[in-house]
């Protein structure tokens, strides 16, 4: 079954998308088509390697880390807002279209 493209002209929003699962699904979307908008906690330098490879594919993508939203303790209220500012940073920058997907194993988020 041929993939690619399947998701193109969409976006999506992932919560630790810079290594393990999180990144093999940042990874997948771009081959599907699709922009990313993806967060990373502490892996910057796996972010950024993440994020060259979407590029690779021809894509466009956003990351965050999220002690630039969050500080080191959030709340929960803080970080479902968080949240809503980043999908609405990728829809508006990148696609309408964006389902979040949140990686298991994140921070104990």
């Amino acid at each position: 079954m041929d993939i690619t493209n399947r998701l193109d002209g969409k976006a999506a929003l992932v919560t630790g998308g810079s290594r393990g699962i999180g990144a093999e699904i940042v990874r997948r979307l771009a081959a599907e088509g699709a922009d990313v908008g993806f967060t990373y906690h502490t892996g910057k330098d796996g972010a950024e390697q993440v994020a060259a490879q979407v590029r690779g594919l021809g894509r466009r993508v956003l990351l965050w880390s999220w002690r630039n939203f969050l500080g080191s303790r959030p709340c929960r209220r803080t970080r479902r807002r968080t949240l809503q500012v980043l999908a609405t940073l990728v829809g508006s920058e990148i696609g309408k279209w964006v389902p979040l997907l949140r990686a298991p194993g994140v921070g104990g988020e």
